[in-house]
Parts: structure tokens; C-alpha cells; sequence
């Protein structure tokens, strides 16, 4: 696994009809940067996590964007990816 410095976090959550995609970036992470890799990211969760649908179309499903100081343990629903190319590597 790279290290938490070029490593994110993707939690995808569903709450009846509500889907929340949520991405996790090291603390100093630039925002230009991690919106680069945003849509890379919420297609390849959206993939894993509720494969079926449209896959290529994430809208209607709310996103955020938050820091984190450590990688956070990968629990379900959650996967790791690269900051660089916004590839998924690792599932919770």
C-alpha cells in the first residue's frame, strides 16, 4: 500500500433513495488537485459499490470532500486510492 501521503479514502453510503459519495484527502492536500481525481473517483466507488445502472453518471448522489490527519482503518463500503491517478487499490 503507498504511503497515506499519496493515499485517499472513498466511503460510499446509501440511505433509502440517497446515495453519498464521500472522499478523504491528507491534510494539505490542494483542492486543484484532489478535483482532478474527483470524478475518477466517485466512478470507480460507484462501480464497486453499487455496480448496475449507470455507472458513468454520478449525479443525484451528493459528495464531499474532507482532510484527514491519519489514514483511517478501511471498513465497509470504504476503499483506499491513489492520489495520482484515482484508482481504487484496496476495499475495507
Amino acid at each position: 500500500m503507498p504511503t497515506a501521503k499519496n493515499t485517499g479514502v472513498v466511503t460510499v453510503r446509501t440511505s433509502g433513495v440517497t446515495t453519498s459519495v464521500e472522499m478523504l484527502v491528507p491534510t494539505g492536500t490542494r483542492l486543484r488537485d484532489a478535483l482532478k481525481i474527483a470524478d475518477i473517483v466517485k466512478v470507480e466507488a460507484i462501480k464497486k459499490f453499487q455496480p448496475g445502472g449507470c455507472l458513468q453518471c454520478t449525479s443525484g448522489r451528493h459528495f464531499g470532500l474532507k482532510e484527514f490527519k491519519s489514514l483511517p482503518a478501511l471498513s465497509k463500503n470504504m476503499s483506499a486510492f491513489d492520489l495520482k491517478t484515482g484508482k481504487l487499490f484496496e476495499q475495507g
